[in-house]
């Protein structure tokens, strides 16, 4: 297990160093804003690599305890990337069938509403119908979602937008850079104005940056 951590995490230096990251194997960062840092014990942070550039991203790995069952316990894994946006919106989540928590306290009673252009989806907002909100939930973000992985489920929180995959994904894969760009892209009208470096979020060890 340890000889598998630290090849993984010997890789992952290597493609920051060859792809100009900036990779940190053990992040400690404050709790972050989405729902899926705030259910479970043990919450662990696992690998972290910050995008440059005006429209940087954040990308990582994340696993927490949960209880199931009679007396028993189950580790959920995940993998997300956070980018920021231009402005605030209304808290907001879009999810796959089957998702596998619950939606935020702050939005179980709103009314889940199916997005006209992508029929498989759920989505809760405390408002739908908030202009720049539906400008930013066009058809091609949930297509650039849907690349990522069928099961990607996406959330809003003020001026931050997470989508996350309840599955640990291979951090160094062609195909997630791709769809993780694509989603760039079609967020970039959205993104905050250059100029704009990624930096890791407060609390990260600097001596394991790439």
């Amino acid at each position: 297990m340890l000889r598998s951590a630290a090849r993984r995490r010997a890789r992952l230096r290597r493609f920051a160093r060859e792809h100009a990251l900036r990779y940190v194997a053990e992040p400690t960062p404050r709790r972050r804003a989405a729902d899926i840092f705030g259910y479970g014990r043990d919450r662990t942070h696992l690998d972290w690599l910050g995008v440059p550039g005006t429209t940087g991203f954040e990308v990582g790995g994340y696993r927490c305890v949960v209880e199931s069952g009679f007396d028993g316990v189950e580790t959920h894994r995940w993998t997300y990337g956070v980018f920021t946006l231009r402005r605030c919106y209304p808290r907001t989540t879009v999810r796959p069938p089957r998702y596998p928590i619950h939606p935020p306290r702050r939005l179980r009673h709103a009314t889940p509403l199916t997005p006209p252009h992508a029929p498989r989806y759920r989505l809760l907002s405390a408002r739908p119908d908030e202009p720049h909100l539906r400008a930013l939930l066009c058809p091609e973000l949930f297509s650039a979602l849907a690349s990522l992985s069928r099961r990607a489920a996406l959330e809003v929180v003020d001026r931050e937008l997470f989508v996350s995959v309840p599955r640990p994904l291979d951090l160094t894969s062609p195909r997630l850079w791709r769809s993780l760009h694509r989603l760039r892209d079609v967020l970039a009208p959205h993104l905050i104005p250059p100029p704009r470096v990624t930096e890791p979020p407060r609390g990260l060890a600097p001596e394991d940056h790439a």
